[in-house]
């Protein structure tokens, strides 16, 4: 995963996190700026990519974000014992998701739940990694722009929650 060498703690994980997601939010304005001049028979292959954009965004978060706090352990030995079994964040299904943030206990478990039952987040979610897997598996996506709006929604949410519960 992309700077998972450089993170030692919370707060390196914190900058990865931010430098992260302005390179999505970048990626996210020039999609935005360039739909209009893309022909309509183009647009779909313009959607998928920022669907698998910012599905894997979500994959580096959780990584990111669940490595700093590891490695934020005063335990080196606690630290190095449970990243030889986080080597890489799961395709953030919302049962992949839940599943790796209940392993942090019940607060932040029923913190994400009550997240994602809320605006019709978990659909989303699914959604969204189902338009990264057909895509990566040669399928086709239908999807349109407002549809991608409320995947980058979903993300900006995600985000939120993740520095807000697992990096203070």
């Amino acid at each position: 995963m992309s700077g998972s060498t450089r993170i030692e703690n919370i707060a390196d994980a914190r900058r990865e996190a931010t430098r992260l997601k302005q390179e999505l939010d970048d990626t996210y304005k020039r999609y935005k700026t360039a739909l209009s001049g893309v022909p309509i028979d183009f647009q779909g292959d313009v959607h998928k990519y920022m669907c698998i954009r910012l599905s894997g965004y979500l994959e580096q978060l959780f990584f990111v974000c669940v490595t700093g706090y590891i490695k934020s352990s005063p335990s080196p030995r606690v630290a190095t014992f449970a990243l030889q079994h986080f080597r890489y964040a799961p395709n953030m299904s919302p049962g992949n998701l839940e599943r790796l943030i209940e392993k942090f206990g019940d607060e932040w478990s029923a913190d994400l739940k009550l997240l994602l039952d809320d605006a019709g987040r978990r659909e989303s979610l699914g959604n969204l990694l189902s338009v990264r897997n057909t895509t990566a598996h040669g399928g086709n996506y239908k999807g349109s722009a407002p549809q991608v709006e409320t995947y980058k929604q979903l993300v900006e949410d995600l985000h939120n929650w993740a520095l807000r519960s697992i990096l203070v």
